[in-house]
């Protein structure tokens, strides 16, 4: 590994740790060159990566600042669909996965009849083996059959299983707000109830304009922040 890349990760955690705090003056580039016996050239590399992930900016004839205490959660869109896509290491882990009679509310953004079941797939997710996230997806059975066993691998992906059966995710559209956890979310999330939550509902449609999946995604947002790169879509 570059050694530039081992000083950015220890910068990082410097940060993410708050061993300095949003407005806090950071180091130089000849503080870091001095403190790591490095190239002003390293220096810089390592601080580039800093800002780009959006922890520190860097102005001309300025201090350089911390930006932001928490780390990124990104969405990338691909191709005309959204996936998760981190930098980090992230993990899913199945809490739970059902057929059921849906509601009125999922019924209406599923555009489902009434004697249409869907599956309710419930997963913990996970960053370097530290929690952050709650998925709670339903999928209408009349598009795909799901079994347990599919998400038994850590590394499972919903929308792979839609590839491999023939569904292609086209679009998504999500809608997000801040919301206090309820005792349940809470408890899954390890946190106190009340505390405060990114809320994302997203409408995943195929290319056949068919809605696919209706699915509530809880954030931690204590130590993360929620970002969006939208890339052409052909």
């Amino acid at each position: 590994m570059s050694l530039y890349n081992n000083i950015f990760k220890d910068l990082r955690e410097m940060i993410l740790s708050k061993k300095f705090y949003e407005g806090d003056v950071f180091y130089s580039e000849k503080e870091i060159m001095e403190n790591y016996g490095v190239s002003r050239i390293t220096a810089r590399k390592a601080m580039d990566r800093l800002e780009n992930e959006g922890l520190i900016k860097k102005s001309s004839g300025k201090p350089t600042i911390v930006k932001s205490n928490k780390e990124i959660l990104q969405i990338k869109v691909y191709g005309g669909f959204s996936r998760d896509n981190f930098y980090h290491n992230v993990t899913s882990k199945l809490i739970d996965l059902s057929i059921i009679i849906p509601n009125e509310k999922i019924k209406s953004e599923l555009n489902l009849n009434n004697d249409d079941k869907v599956y309710k797939l419930v997963r913990q997710r996970f960053i370097k083996g530290e929690i952050y996230g709650l998925n709670i997806a339903y999928i209408p059975l009349k598009f795909i059959r799901l079994k347990k066993d599919d998400f038994y691998d850590r590394y499972s992906s919903l929308y792979k299983i839609f590839e491999k059966n023939g569904i292609i995710v086209n679009n998504a559209k999500e809608s997000i707000e801040a919301i206090k956890s309820d005792k349940d979310t809470a408890l899954i999330l390890s946190i106190e109830e009340d505390s405060p939550l990114l809320y994302i509902e997203r409408i995943t449609r195929d290319r056949k304009n068919n809605i696919v999946e209706y699915v509530e995604i809880f954030y931690k947002s204590d130590k993360y922040k929620y970002e969006v790169n939208l890339s052409e879509i052909n």
